[in-house]
Parts: C-alpha cells; structure tokens; sequence
C-alpha cells in the first residue's frame, strides 16, 4: 500500500472519492490522519470487520483521510468483465507515458495510477502535481 506523502495528499485532494467512504471502517481499509503536527497512516484490523469512524460535533469524520486500495478504487469502475477493465486501465497509462506526464516517472505506485484513471474516467479530472489538486479536464 502506496502510504507516501504524495498519494495521501492526492487521496486526500480527491473529494469525490473521499465524500463515497462509508461511516465504517472496513478490515483492511488504510487511513490517514494527523496527531500533534504529524501524519499517521492505519490500516484497521483486528476481529471486528467494522469499526465506527470518529464523528465531530459538525457530523464530519474528523482530519481523516481514507487510501483506497488497487481492489476498492478497480471496484469504483462498476465493470463486471475485468478483462475489459484492465484493457481500459493499461490504455489509459500507456496514454500517459506517450506524453510523458506526471505519472511516467519511476516512483509512481499502482496506487497513484489506479487513483488517476478513476478521477479521470468518473470525474474528468487530472492530477496538477504544482498546484497538488485534481483539476477538470476540458474536452
């Protein structure tokens, strides 16, 4: 599970997705969170597969962050043929290498691409590594 700073800040950035987690914790989701200036990154577990998330005055999850994983965010797709899926996905990166963007460098995990065509194919949107946001494309 990709836990660097980048893929936490561009999950965090991505509002879409971050507004569809559910009130639960699921076993296995990762989350991340901040405790005295400092970034903490969890992964629940334990015999409980759902733990209530932390809830503020205002009804909001306080300072979390969720990191989908690979499996959560090829499930946000809604295809039922994972062949076809994963035919979009690897034309989708191939795309990006060709024009040799932000995601072609070396570091990027499976995380950050997954994370990235799912902005884009649900929500028309790429990631502006300067501004460290996800901005609509204009087609």
């Amino acid at each position: 599970m990709d836990t660097t700073p980048k893929n936490i800040k561009m999950c965090e950035m991505a509002k879409e997705i971050q507004e569809g987690w559910v009130d639960f914790w699921e076993e296995g989701d990762w989350y991340a969170t901040s405790l005295k200036g400092k970034r903490l990154v969890f992964s629940s577990s334990g015999r409980d597969t759902r733990v209530p998330r932390f809830i503020n005055a205002q009804g909001k999850h306080d300072g979390e962050i969720w990191l989908p994983r690979q499996d959560q965010l090829q499930v946000m797709m809604g295809y039922q043929n994972q062949a076809y899926l994963l035919d979009n996905f690897n034309k989708f990166v191939s795309n990006l290498w060709k024009r040799a963007s932000y995601f072609a460098k070396p570091e990027t995990s499976l995380e950050q691409l997954w994370l990235a065509y799912v902005m884009h194919e649900k929500f028309n949107k790429v990631w502006n590594e300067k501004q460290e946001e996800w901005v609509e494309v204009n087609l």
